[in-house]
């Protein structure tokens, strides 16, 4: 048996139960300062001239892509000024022109509506209204309704709106025009400071959106523009539509990072464990060179498998004080995979936390708190479950137990998103497949009802 001496507070205790909200990176001081560079040669160029920078960061799932970029951004940018944004390319919506384009716009203008929260003075947002035409400003709060808000813009009138729902075709000429129109506006943010765009999981990229950001990044009178990318290189084959954008960036110079994140070395994971379990990294060792060996040093893996321990009871808290039978722990048969870890997380969680995750991962990967109540409510095999306590705190209590346990975390305003692909792909399995498309016709019907019921309230207000 070892035992740490260190004294571990209440919070601290829970740390592993946060472990992906954890903001230090391990292992990647090298692609830091990569990804560092990359960001200062920008903002030395904003003044000087209007090249942009691409950096791609590539990596098998769960090597922790999302995690650096997000969290090395603001590291680097704490002391700059500028605009960043994210945004994800979901698998299910590849076939959805500009389906992560939303995402990304959306987040530019939280960061505008920021900036000038932050300097009223500069009336950025008059400023950008003013650089836009009429058209551009029709397309763009029709396509992205943030823009809209943001700019303050006129409501389109009942034809414009007709008009509108068309902006998804596949005309060339009506997606040349949405092109151009989010050219402008990126060019128009452009012009009170650099922007950073984040777009994560490009190999699930749509081919509209694509052609976007090659517009952007190949645009000479765009200026202090940086692009920043993720995607997994072992689903990205010769035919990938990333490929040929790739060769268009290196035929027209374009000044490209490439970073790789591999798994963790064996000195990464002993600092994970010693930090972890406030211990000293030679007392740590021996667990960590279990952990290690075991996930291969597999970023995601890691951290799910000390919690597994630690949920398994295989790390106990006694006294402020750790403790592992590492013998116990090597004899116990624990899950060698990461999906084999996830989905025993789960089926240990309480009953309603199961349904609450498979019917989240139902919808998406993204959804809110009146998109799952109003579903479970409606849901036959769930109705038990739910009605021995009132919905709004059942949902509340299973939403915080989905988040504690790492799983889940809020995006504001109501609005939730699952922490990784995996954990939305374990919670989806939940559902037998045989089960699967019953589940996404119930749903489909209770969303379908309830828009009805709010076109029928709308044209009795009229």
């Amino acid at each position: 048996m070892v035992s740490s001496n260190s004294t571990i507070d209440r919070r601290d205790s829970a740390s592993l139960d946060h472990w992906n909200r954890n903001t230090h990176m391990y292992g990647r001081d090298f692609e830091l300062s990569s990804l560092s560079a990359a960001f200062s040669r920008t903002i030395a160029r904003y003044a000087t001239d209007a090249k942009s920078e691409v950096v791609l960061v590539s990596g098998m799932s769960g090597t922790g892509k999302t995690f650096f970029v997000k969290n090395g951004m603001a590291e680097i940018m704490s002391s700059s000024s500028g605009f960043y944004a994210s945004g994800k390319c979901a698998q299910l919506e590849q076939n959805h022109p500009y389906s992560c384009v939303v995402d990304l716009f959306t987040s530019l203008c939280n960061r505008v509506s920021e900036e000038e929260k932050e300097m009223p003075s500069c009336k950025i947002r008059s400023g950008i209204r003013q650089s836009l035409q009429a058209d551009d400003c029709f397309i763009l709060s029709g396509l992205i309704p943030k823009i809209g808000e943001m700019l303050d813009l006129s409501t389109t009138s009942t034809t414009d709106s007709q008009n509108n729902e068309n902006l998804h075709s596949s005309g060339k000429e009506q997606h040349a025009c949405v092109l151009r129109s989010l050219r402008r506006f990126v060019r128009a943010v452009a012009s009170w400071g650099t922007v950073v765009l984040f777009l994560d999981d490009l190999q699930w990229i749509d081919e509209a959106s694509l052609d976007l950001i090659q517009l952007l990044v190949l645009d000479d009178h765009l200026k202090g523009f940086l692009l920043i990318g993720t995607y997994r290189d072992n689903e990205v084959g010769p035919g990938h539509i990333l490929v040929e954008c790739f060769k268009k960036f290196e035929a027209e110079a374009v000044n490209m990072t490439q970073i790789y994140l591999g798994h963790l070395q064996k000195t990464h994971v002993i600092d994970i464990v010693a930090d972890m379990l406030r211990i000293s990294h030679k007392k740590a060792e021996p667990l960590a060179k279990f952990v290690h060996k075991h996930t291969d040093g597999h970023a995601l893996f890691v951290c799910r498998l000390l919690e597994y321990l630690r949920e398994k009871k295989f790390l106990k808290l006694n006294h402020s004080q750790w403790e592992w039978d590492l013998g116990r722990i090597e004899a116990a048969g624990v899950p060698n995979t990461l999906d084999g870890v996830l989905a025993d997380e789960m089926i240990r969680m309480p009953e309603t936390a199961q349904d609450f995750l498979k019917t989240a991962a139902a919808i998406g990967l993204f959804f809110d708190d009146f998109t799952i109540d109003l579903i479970l409510s409606s849901l036959e095999q769930d109705s038990r479950a739910w009605s021995e306590s009132k919905r709004e705190n059942a949902l509340q209590e299973t939403l915080q137990c989905s988040m504690e346990r790492g799983f889940i975390q809020s995006t504001g305003d109501g609005s939730h998103q699952f922490n990784h692909d995996r954990m939305w792909q374990a919670s989806y399995n939940l559902t037998p497949e045989k089960e699967r498309e019953v589940l996404h016709l119930q749903i489909g019907r209770r969303l379908l009802r309830t828009l009805r019921q709010r076109g029928e309230t709308y044209q009795s207000k009229k």
